[in-house]
Parts: C-alpha cells; sequence; structure tokens
C-alpha cells in the first residue's frame, strides 16, 4: 500500500487521546491541533465493560503503524510524523529555561 502525507490542515485534529490498535496491541493515542504526539500500549483487561465498548467503536476508526518516529494510518493511508511538543513561554522565556530562587 502507498501511503501520502497530507497537506498542511488536511486533517483536523483535536485535544485529547482515543483508543486504537498500533502495530496489532490495543494503545492510547495523544494527540493535539498538530497531530499525534505518542501512544502507550495498554491491556484491554484492566478497563471496564463500557470503556471496552468504547475501546471497540474507536479501533475502527483508529488503525496505526507505528515505524521510525512515523504513523502510517491504515484506514485512510496517510503517514504523519510526530506532532512536537513546545511549552508556553512567559515574557518571551520558555519555561524549560526559568529559573526559581
Amino acid at each position: 500500500m502507498r501511503y501520502r502525507i497530507p497537506k498542511r490542515g488536511e486533517i483536523a485534529w483535536g485535544k485529547g487521546w482515543s483508543f486504537a490498535r498500533i502495530n496489532g496491541r490495543y494503545a492510547e493515542i495523544y494527540f493535539n491541533e498538530k497531530g499525534i504526539y505518542g501512544h502507550c500500549y495498554v491491556n484491554r483487561r484492566e478497563y471496564s465493560v463500557t470503556e471496552q465498548r468504547m475501546m471497540d467503536t474507536d479501533i475502527k476508526r483508529c488503525t496505526f503503524t507505528y515505524r521510525g518516529r512515523l504513523y502510517f494510518d491504515q484506514r485512510r493511508g496517510i503517514k504523519s510524523k510526530i506532532a512536537k511538543i513546545r511549552e508556553k513561554k512567559e515574557n518571551g522565556i520558555d519555561s524549560r529555561e526559568k529559573k526559581t530562587f
């Protein structure tokens, strides 16, 4: 299958998380306006029955392969890079650079 890289603004991501199937395993994906920025694998048995139903509906929409810092959407045939996360700057100073005394 040939993948294509979407144009800027083509995919509308919100903020939040969702259940997904990544590399054949159950996972939670985390995303913001720029795209997916991370995932973690989960065990289905740890969730209640209602959450397992949520998993089933989410997995129908979200099936990915993750390799080499790229997410491949198996349903839509789209390849996307990991979204970069930047913390907000306060008064021109990055919060990582801010020192507390």
